[in-house]
Order: structure tokens, then C-alpha cells, then sequence
């Protein structure tokens, strides 16, 4: 099943409460009531952890974060822009402003649901490219087709199908894909328990199998990866692994986009200093 969006103006934004507890901190550091860490950790949050690893990201780069929101005339013309935009979004927001996608760029947005992501490409692209947003499970397909919807966005086609699974026909200009797969600690799941090895492992395997698929699209140029998880075995391990059979690409050095960025990827690896959401792009291929 597919849809094309309409030009229905935006009502109102879904925001996870993971992100609705994010924004209420990232509110009180505006107005200097507190460190990031004493807010966090004294505010008795039960998802604690997965806030501060967001918001330790993403407060360091807000003013970069912003631009690439207030760039979009879809969300700009919002009423609720700065209330909405300047904090529920910046957390989750880091894939897009570290791709280089630009106006009419063509872009595959691989894993899309709820379509947050999708937005924010959107917004990066001024609403003027192509986006084939995949999305294999029908009832979170219904949820990305919805939320597009309320949001504006004209230049995303919404399907119902595995991205694997896409005839070329359709993908065959893709420059760009965006692969967040499934993980351990996704921004929507608000436990905090713990993972077994069984279940992380088949986690890795899963998100390696996405990755070497959007890797090995023919006129790919550029491969963002990006979990909530912080595990490696999720994130370096699996991009060290997908790399070994990709040597066609390389890691971009995200420090020449995150100045004075201080969460970058683990020291045990060898590129963990310049990685932060893991972003990749052929070695050959025209910029």
C-alpha cells in the first residue's frame, strides 16, 4: 500500500513523552534554573537516562540544530514554531543536520514511522525534493501517513512496504537513505530494561542487514545510520562490520560539523573519535 501526501495544513504535532520531558528540561536550561545533569537526575524522571543521553547532544549544538529548523517554511509558518520546534525537536534531529541533503535532493528514508525524521528532511530540503518513506508495519505506516499529513509535507510518498523490498523503478535517483532501524532503546519506549546478549545480538544482525542493503544501492551517495541505542553492539560494531564488506565507503569526520561536540563514538575504536550518529558516504562518488 502506498499514498502520496497531501497539502493538508498541519493541526497539531504527535510528540513521544520521551521528547515532551526532553523539551521541559531544555526549557528550565534557558532560563538557567539548573545544569543539565541536576535537572535531569533530580527531576525524578523514570526514563532519566535516555533524556540525558539526548539532551547532552543535543544542548551543545542547539543553535546549529535550530537553522536547520527555521530553514523550513512548512514548519515556520506554524504558530506554535518556536515552542514546538526550538525544544520538542532538536533532540531527535541530529541525522538530518548532519546529512548533506539540500533542495531537491532524492532521498530514501528507510526505516520512517513515526515520521519525525521524515519531517525534518523536509524541512531540510524546503519541501522541494522526493522522499520514498518506507515503512513495512501497517499500523505505524498509518501513523507516518497521518502525522506527514497534519504536517504539510508534499514532497514525501509514504509506503507500506520493507525498504529491501522496493521495485528499483521507484528508488532507482535515491542519493541519500536514512537507516534507524529498530534498536534496544528506541526514543518511543520508555522502559529502561535491560537488554539481554540473545536479544541485542539479533538486533545487530537485523540492523546489519538494513545497513549493507542501503549500502549497496547502486546510486547511493550518502548512508546516515543512527540508533537510540547505547550499546556498540548496535552502533560501532555494527558500522565496523558493515564497513569491512563496503570498502567502497568511508566514515565522514563529523568533527568538522560538531565544534566542541564532546559524545562521540567509544575510544576502543579506531574511528569512535570522529563518529558520533554514524554517517557514511562513498569514497568515489560526486558530492
Amino acid at each position: 500500500m502506498e499514498s502520496r501526501m497531501n497539502n493538508k495544513k498541519p493541526h497539531s504535532v504527535p510528540v513521544p513523552q520521551l521528547y515532551k520531558e526532553a523539551s521541559k528540561i531544555l526549557g528550565q536550561l534557558e532560563r538557567k534554573e539548573g545544569s543539565l545533569k541536576t535537572l535531569v537526575y533530580g527531576g525524578k524522571y523514570k526514563n532519566f537516562k535516555k533524556i540525558y543521553a539526548l539532551l547532552s547532544k543535543a544542548w551543545s549544538q542547539r543553535s546549529e540544530i535550530q537553522q536547520v529548523l527555521a530553514a523550513s517554511k512548512l514548519f515556520h509558518d506554524q504558530p506554535n514554531f518556536n515552542s514546538i520546534c526550538s525544544n520538542d525537536f532538536q533532540a531527535s534531529c541530529l541525522p538530518v543536520f548532519l546529512s548533506s541533503v539540500k533542495a531537491g535532493s532524492c532521498v530514501l528514508d528507510a526505516c520512517a514511522a513515526p515520521g519525525n525524521k521524515t519531517s525534518q528532511i523536509a524541512a531540510a530540503i524546503n519541501d522541494s525534493g522526493k522522499i520514498i518513506a518506507s515503512e513495512k508495519n501497517f499500523k505505524r505506516f498509518k501513523t507516518l501517513e497521518k502525522l506527514l499529513q497534519q504536517r504539510g509535507v508534499t514532497c514525501a510518498r509514504a509506503i507500506n512496504q520493507d525498504f529491501t523490498k522496493l521495485p528499483f523503478k521507484l528508488v532507482a535517483r535515491v542519493k541519500h537513505i536514512f537507516v534507524d532501524p529498530t534498536c534496544s532503546s528506541s526514543g518511543t519506549d520508555l522502559h529502561m530494561d535491560e537488554i539481554g546478549r540473545e536479544r541485542l545480538e539479533r538486533l545487530a544482525a537485523f540492523q546489519i542487514s538494513l545497513l549493507l542493503q542501503a549500502l549497496s544501492h547502486p546510486t547511493v551517495q550518502e548512508v546516515v545510520y543512527s540508533t537510540c541505542s547505547v550499546h556498540a553492539e548496535e552502533n560501532e560494531e555494527v558500522v565496523w562490520s558493515v564497513l569491512r564488506q563496503h570498502e567502497e565507503f568511508e566514515l565522514e569526520d563529523l568533527g568538522s560539523k560538531l565544534k566542541g561536540w564532546k559524545n562521540f563514538g567509544k575510544e576502543d575504536y579506531e574511528f569512535g573519535n570522529c563518529c558520533s550518529n554514524k554517517v557514511t558516504r562513498p569514497r568515489t562518488s560526486e558530492q
